[in-house]
């Protein structure tokens, strides 16, 4: 790798695509103050999982979810550090059951 490298580089979205040209990847900002990268198993359908920041609060999350084929969450776990410092996992199972560990 030669040349000039930029310092800086500024996009909305920076998008990794298979061979197909099909989106898989995505490090992006949401509309709902989530920065990250968020890894897509179907293109069409929402992220399977997502390492982020909400950035309202800097709550780092990671997220890892099974998306069914009309985009709704089958299953799913989210590891949070609250604004407070600790630590939280969520678990959600495919019929909707939820439970909260928080240290």
């Amino acid at each position: 790798m030669g040349g000039d490298i930029p310092d800086q580089v500024a996009a909305r979205r920076f998008v990794l695509v298979d061979e197909d040209a099909n989106p898989r990847a995505a490090l992006m900002a949401t509309r709902d103050g989530v920065v990250g990268i968020h890894i897509m198993s179907n293109p069409d359908l929402p992220p399977a999982d997502s390492v982020c920041v909400n950035d309202q609060d800097d709550t780092p999350m990671v997220i890892v979810r099974r998306v069914t084929a009309d985009g709704s969450s089958e299953g799913a776990v989210a590891l949070v550090i609250t604004e407070d410092g600790k630590a939280n996992i969520h678990l959600e199972d495919a019929d909707g059951a939820t439970r909260n560990f928080t240290t």
